[in-house]
């Protein structure tokens, strides 16, 4: 499960947890291999050219982080979801939900190839791992996305993105930056499993772990992630450029709507 290596970090620092982890096996645990080449294809214009790369030798090797290309035109016409200003004092009590953090219109408006969601959202509550005590909100929340890309044949298989909220509060940058360490690390082995947006919009700071962008915001410490679904010989590619094209853009606009208040 996806977070289950931050397990023991997360209880030596009392920081909340998601009580159900969803997702498959993460990335970061095995090197990155695939065939020794896929097309090198030029980026669309406007974005991120994450597509164009290749797999030599069983690694996979990313491009210059640019992160000057990821489409701002969308990310400042897509409507918010909501805007929440979290007292930090209140704890967990004053969280928003995961699951008010994007919506269908404003994923429709970030990626236009999004034409809606296959059912509601999914969310799952937290639990602080010291005292036990569960969030009266979500923190994680999962959306399944109707696309005009979608194969024909893959049935309930959709492509996806999640939000989480990991932590809201003056803890979150050490937290972060630890997290930050600790992947720049890996990445000496794993290059493929690292990437760090540094200057996003409205001062956001993100790290691709393999798996997840791991976002923050001032005190405001969240994870976006996602996949998508495609069939074919480039399936490997467009994962890849899922970051540029959807997760990179809504990590941006889900900083806008919450602001923190000691």
């Amino acid at each position: 499960m996806h977070k289950s290596r931050l397990r023991a970090a997360v209880a030596a620092a009392c920081l909340p947890l998601s009580s159900l982890a969803l997702g498959g096996s993460p990335a970061w645990a095995t090197p990155a291999t695939g065939p020794a080449s896929l097309p090198v294809g030029a980026a669309p214009a406007g974005f991120y050219p994450f597509g164009s790369y290749a797999i030599t030798g069983g690694r996979l090797s990313l491009p210059p982080h640019n992160t000057a290309d990821v489409n701002q035109a969308r990310v400042a016409a897509a409507p918010a979801a909501g805007h929440f200003s979290v007292d930090m004092a209140k704890g967990f009590a004053a969280w928003p939900s995961a699951c008010s953090l994007t919506d269908v219109a404003q994923l429709k408006v970030l990626f236009p190839a999004v034409t809606g969601l296959e059912g509601a959202p999914v969310g799952a509550k937290g639990q602080e791992m010291v005292s036990g005590k569960m969030t009266p909100r979500d923190v994680q929340c999962r959306y399944k996305l109707k696309t005009t890309f979608q194969p024909s044949g893959y049935g309930t298989v959709f492509s996806w993105v999640e939000v989480d909220i990991e932590q809201v509060g003056p803890a979150s940058p050490q937290a972060w930056a630890q997290g930050l360490s600790q992947q720049r690390g890996m990445a000496k082995k794993y290059p493929a499993q690292f990437a760090y947006y540094p200057a996003l919009k409205g001062g956001t700071r993100c790290f691709w772990d393999g798996n997840e962008l791991q976002c923050l915001k001032g005190d405001f410490n969240y994870w976006v992630l996602g996949q998508k679904v495609t069939g074919g010989t480039n399936a490997s590619t467009d994962g890849m450029v899922w970051i540029d094209q959807l997760l990179l853009p809504l990590a941006e606009k889900v900083a806008t709507e919450v602001t923190t208040k000691a």
